[in-house]
């Protein structure tokens, strides 16, 4: 069994030129050739920088990130809550391309509570199970557009859920892939027109009941692709 002895401020070059650590160590000649030309590894507070340009800062435990840390890679950037070398916990990511989220993760998916926000400014506020969104999540967009409902894995709409426009206008019904898809309602704030029908692909498709709330009268009107053609 390996005996724990740490060393204060230890540089050592990972074997086969992968890159250089500096930090606290502890002996462990169990994992022989690790590391070169000594057997030790990281344990404590150190720097671990990898030849790809990723660094990682922080706490380590048995040669693993644990603890608090920030891994900066390529395209990415975690500060938060490790666990034997996996995101577990609270923690921040910043992504180049998918955008930020901060919540809770589990073995190295995003779980429980949370918040993402896209590179465009909308935030997705709701709960995370197995990398993924699930039940009711809240959307708000920079333009004053919220939603809340159902989204599917990537974020978008997806199942039942309501769109409220900044005008005042809104929609309630079924979604796919953020599109109005199914069997709603929305009612238009500048016509004041409520129109309950079927909707394809985001648009009005077929027989629709619409209700002046003026008059307080209905009719049946016929759409074809957004457009009314009767």
């Amino acid at each position: 069994m390996a005996t724990k002895k740490t060393v204060a401020r230890e540089r050592m070059t990972l074997a086969g030129g992968g890159g250089y650590y500096d930090g606290e160590v502890y002996d462990a000649p169990s994992l022989f050739g690790a590391f070169s030309p000594s057997y030790l590894e990281p344990h404590g507070t150190g720097t671990m920088q990898y030849d790809d340009k990723s660094i990682y800062t922080g706490q380590w435990r048995d040669g693993l990130y644990s603890g608090r840390g920030r891994l900066q890679t390529k395209d990415a950037e975690y500060d938060g809550d490790w666990v034997e070398g996996k995101k577990h916990g609270y923690g921040k990511r910043i992504h180049q391309s998918a955008g930020t989220y901060e919540g809770w993760w589990d073995n190295d998916e995003r779980s429980g509570s949370g918040v993402h926000t896209w590179r465009n400014g909308a935030v997705l506020r709701g709960k995370w199970d197995k990398d993924k969104p699930v039940g009711e999540c809240n959307i708000h967009w920079p333009s004053g557009l919220r939603y809340t409902g159902q989204v599917d894995k990537d974020g978008y709409q997806d199942g039942q859920g309501r769109m409220t426009w900044d005008s005042g206008s809104w929609y309630e019904g079924k979604w796919k892939k953020g599109k109005m898809e199914g069997n709603g309602t929305e009612y238009a704030h500048d016509k004041r027109r409520i129109y309950k029908g079927k909707w394809t692909g985001g648009k009005k498709n077929g027989n629709f009941r619409v209700t002046n709330l003026d008059t307080n009268k209905t009719e049946t009107r016929k759409f074809s692709n957004g457009v009314r053609t009767d």
